[in-house]
């Protein structure tokens, strides 16, 4: 299953010094959009040891952040695909009346 910012990225930011501290910087860490929009210069940061600001993360995490973006930076958790199935037969059953 693909990576999403909700369920795999935004917990690797803490809330204090992470999020508190980029935003004094005007970047949110917290936010989606933020995030995504300078997600290159992120991961640099990241992966040269520079951030967060009391230590480098593990590779582990790094390696997560990563994949991330090279799977397109996804929101949210895509719907599984039965959810997906069993959603569009309700509405091809409401359809029909």
């Amino acid at each position: 299953m693909a990576l999403s910012f909700a369920a795999d990225i935004r917990p690797l930011f803490r809330d204090s010094p992470d999020v508190d501290g980029m935003k004094d910087y005007g970047l949110d860490l917290s936010s989606y959009e933020d995030v995504r929009a300078h997600a290159g210069a992120i991961y640099d940061r990241l992966e040269d040891g520079s951030m967060p600001c009391d230590g480098p993360w593990p590779e582990k995490q790094i390696a997560l952040f990563k994949q991330w973006t090279e799977e397109g930076m996804a929101p949210l958790s895509p719907t599984p695909a039965k959810a997906r199935s069993k959603k569009a037969a309700e509405r091809k059953k409401d359809a029909r009346g």
